[in-house]
């Protein structure tokens, strides 16, 4: 889990400026009829167009909205600290959504706003169940060009943003929906970082 986790936890440490727009990394989804039937591997719709609508309309996760204070959440774990944006899990979560068991759901918070929620499996047959997920609440998805794994896609919406990715080597897959305006200023706050930390070279 640690590499995907990772890998979805910083944007910046994938070299970053518009990380979620390349795609090498939820909302609350709709139930599915899937429901205790076995994963299939969805087909290959890299040239299908993503389908936003759901996207949006999405404000948040599990009620929580994207833009709430750090204060209005209880019972989080510090992660990951990295100054203005912090990541958080919460021991209590609720891991099961839907048909898929989730390992871990990351609540990710810059400058104590919420603005992204990362969701992480460990096994194939789990990935498999959340892509199926993805793809029903956000449509087929795009295949991001740089994609490690012919499972990866992407969803860009008005209001939000939604990428998953898979490690081919552990088959361990991530799905990371972020609010676009928050996720424009982390954007800019690593193009800063970035920029002061050339200009000492």
């Amino acid at each position: 889990m640690a590499t995907v986790f990772c890998n979805l936890m910083f944007i910046s440490e994938r070299g970053l400026l518009r990380y979620a727009r390349l795609a090498t990394c939820a909302a609350t989804f709709a139930a599915l009829s899937m429901v205790g039937s076995p994963a299939k591997e969805p087909k290959d719709q890299s040239a299908a167009p993503a389908q936003t609508g759901k996207l949006d309309t999405t404000t948040g996760f599990r009620g929580q909205k994207f833009g709430t204070p750090f204060s209005d959440f209880q019972g989080l774990t510090l992660e990951r600290d990295e100054g203005d944006l912090k990541l958080y899990s919460r021991k209590e979560e609720n891991l099961q959504l839907g048909p898929v068991k989730l390992e871990r759901v990351v609540f990710h918070f810059f400058r104590d706003k919420f603005f992204a929620v990362s969701l992480h499996t460990q096994d194939r047959e789990s990935t498999l169940r959340l892509l199926r997920v993805a793809q029903a609440a956000f449509g087929q998805g795009n295949q991001p060009e740089n994609a490690k794994d012919n499972l990866d896609r992407s969803w860009l919406g008005k209001a939000a943003e939604a990428f998953f990715t898979v490690n081919p080597k552990t088959e361990e897959g991530s799905l990371y929906l972020r609010d676009n305006q928050i996720g424009s200023q982390v954007e800019a706050y690593w193009e800063k970082l970035t920029n002061e930390a050339a200009n000492e070279l």
